[in-house]
């Protein structure tokens, strides 16, 4: 499929959306206008904080034993 092609498939389904927090969604990547590694970085977890939130999370879950 070429570019012409999915923008018109892109605009179609955007047409079809009625979910207001969608459509700010969408809208906030369009104003995005560059991409900022380290930004981005500074707020990342690591896998340890990742693997623990995660874990207590599961373990909160209301699981029948």
């Amino acid at each position: 499929m070429d570019i012409a092609s999915e923008k018109v498939v892109l605009k179609n389904w955007i047409d079809t959306i009625t979910d207001p927090d969608i459509i700010e969604q969408i809208i906030e990547i369009k104003s995005h206008t560059k991409f900022d590694f380290e930004e981005e970085w500074a707020k990342s977890i690591s896998i340890t904080e990742a693997r623990t939130k995660s874990k207590k999370m599961i373990a909160s879950l209301p699981w029948k034993r």
